[in-house]
C-alpha cells in the first residue's frame, strides 16, 4: 500500500506542475494580459517632469510600491493540498500496490477552491504614503497647473512598447516594465495640490499594481497559479481605473477647471 502511495504521490505531482507550468497554456495568456497593458487607459493621467530631482529617492519609492505584497506560494499551497488528499483517500481506502485511489473531483475543486481564496488583487496594489508625494497647497493656479501636465505626459507616453518578431517576449515584458516605471517616476516628481492627493496616489498605486502583473509574468516560474490569477486581476484594476477617471472628470467638471 505505502508502495502505491508513494507511487501516486509523485505521479500526481509531476501532473500538477506539469499542468500549471505548461508554457502552451501560459503563452496565450500573456499574449492576451499584454494587449490590456497597452489600452490606452492611462489617457487622463498626465505628468510633470521636474528637473533636477531627487532621482535616487524617486527611484526607491518605484521600487517599494513595485513589489507584489505576497508572503504566500499558492502554487505550492495547492499541490501540497492535492497531495495531502491523496495520501488521505489511500488510507482510507487500504489501497493495494496494484490500485490507487485518487480523490474524486469534489475533493480536488475544494483543494483549488481553497488555493485560489488566498489571493486577493488587494496584493499587487500598494498603498501609498504620503511622505513619498510633493504635496503643495491647493490653489486654482496649482489645479489648473496639476491636470495640464496630464496633458503633457499623455503626449510624453502615448507610444507604447509593441511585441514583434524580433522581440522576444521576455523583452517586451522587460520593456513594458521599464516604460510603466518611467511614468511612476513622473507621478512622484509631480507637485500634487493637496485637493487631489487622493486621485493622485489611486494612480500611482493602481500603475503600480500593473507593474507588479507584469513582474509576475517575468518570474511566473516562482508560482505559476499566482501569475494566473494575477493575469485574471486585469480587469479588477481596469474597472478600478474607469472609476477613477470618472472621479477626476466629475472633479475638474465641479470645480470648472480650465488647463
Amino acid at each position: 500500500m505505502f508502495i502505491a502511495l508513494f507511487r501516486a504521490i509523485i505521479y500526481l505531482y509531476n501532473r500538477v506542475m506539469k499542468l500549471i507550468s505548461n508554457k502552451k497554456i501560459l503563452a496565450p495568456l500573456i499574449f492576451v494580459l499584454a494587449g490590456f497593458l497597452i489600452l490606452p487607459i492611462f489617457y487622463f493621467i498626465g505628468l510633470r517632469n521636474i528637473q533636477n530631482s531627487a532621482q535616487k529617492k524617486i527611484l526607491d519609492d518605484i521600487s517599494k510600491y513595485s513589489s507584489p505584497q505576497n508572503n504566500i506560494n499558492i502554487t505550492q499551497g495547492l499541490t501540497s493540498e492535492v497531495l495531502s488528499k491523496i495520501a488521505e483517500t489511500n488510507t482510507v481506502l487500504g489501497s493495494s500496490n496494484d490500485k490507487v485511489a485518487i480523490p474524486d473531483n469534489k475533493n480536488v475543486e475544494e483543494a483549488i477552491n481553497q488555493a485560489v481564496s488566498k489571493f486577493n488583487p488587494e496584493m499587487l496594489k500598494p498603498e501609498i504614503d504620503d511622505s513619498d508625494l510633493k504635496i503643495i497647497k491647493t490653489t486654482p493656479d496649482s489645479l489648473s497647473q496639476y491636470f495640464k501636465e496630464f496633458k503633457n505626459i499623455l503626449e510624453k507616453y502615448s507610444n507604447t512598447p509593441t511585441l514583434d518578431k524580433e522581440t522576444t517576449l521576455a523583452n517586451f515584458i522587460a520593456s513594458l516594465i521599464s516604460y510603466y516605471q518611467f511614468m511612476l517616476e513622473d507621478f512622484f516628481n509631480l507637485e500634487v495640490p493637496q485637493e487631489v492627493v487622493s486621485f493622485h496616489k489611486e494612480e500611482i498605486s493602481l500603475i503600480s499594481a500593473k507593474v507588479n502583473i507584469l513582474k509576475q509574468l517575468k518570474n511566473y516560474e516562482n508560482d505559476p497559479l499566482f501569475t494566473l490569477l494575477s493575469i485574471k486581476s486585469e480587469e479588477y484594476f481596469d474597472n478600478q481605473f474607469e472609476e477613477l477617471k470618472e472621479n477626476i472628470n466629475n472633479f475638474i467638471t465641479k470645480n470648472n477647471i480650465n488647463f
